[in-house]
C-alpha cells in the first residue's frame, strides 16, 4: 500500500498489481473559480490507461467516487480507456462493475447514489466472477448496480 498521489505513483514504477485503488480523488474543480475548466488529471483517458497498463493480467482497478456526477464520469473515461487499448465499445461493459451503498432514499429529492464504486477490469469479468462479486457487494451491504451476466 503506498500513500501518495495515484497517477504520480505510477508512472514511476514498473511493478503490477492485482488491484489499484483510488477513494475519492475526484475533485470539485469547478468550485474554484479560476479552475472551472480543469480537468481532473488522475481520471484523464490517459491516466486509466497508465493504471490499467500497471495491473496484473486479471487485475482490477477501483474507484469511490463521490456521487454519480464522478460516477458517470469514471464509467465514460474507463470506456473510452478501453477503446483506446482495442476494446469495442460494446463490450466494455463486460470490464466494469458498478455499486452503491444500500442507503434509504433521500427524504427530498428521491434517490442519491452515495459513494459509488466502479471496478474495472484488464479481462472481462467471467460469469463466475460477476455472480461473487455482487454476493460478497450485499453482504457487505452494497447494492450492484451494474454487473456483466448478472
Amino acid at each position: 500500500m503506498y500513500g501518495e498521489d495515484g497517477r504520480n505513483y505510477i508512472r514511476k514504477t514498473q511493478d503490477k498489481y492485482d488491484v489499484i485503488f483510488l477513494s475519492l480523488v475526484m475533485t470539485s474543480t469547478s468550485q474554484g473559480a479560476g479552475y472551472a475548466l480543469s480537468e481532473n488529471y488522475i481520471c484523464t483517458i490517459e491516466a486509466m490507461q497508465d493504471y490499467l497498463a500497471h495491473l496484473n493480467e486479471d487485475g482490477k482497478l477501483a474507484f469511490l467516487a463521490h456521487d454519480q456526477e464522478d460516477l458517470g464520469k469514471i464509467v465514460a473515461t474507463a470506456i473510452l480507456a478501453l477503446k483506446n487499448r482495442g476494446i469495442p465499445v460494446k463490450d466494455a461493459p463486460k470490464y466494469i462493475a458498478i455499486f452503491r451503498k444500500n442507503m434509504p432514499q433521500a427524504q427530498h429529492g428521491g434517490e442519491h447514489i452515495h459513494n459509488p464504486m466502479v471496478i474495472i477490469k484488464n479481462q472481462p469479468f467471467t460469469e463466475q466472477q460477476s455472480k461473487e462479486l455482487a454476493q460478497s457487494a450485499y453482504e457487505n451491504g452494497n447494492l450492484p448496480l451494474f454487473t456483466p451476466h448478472v
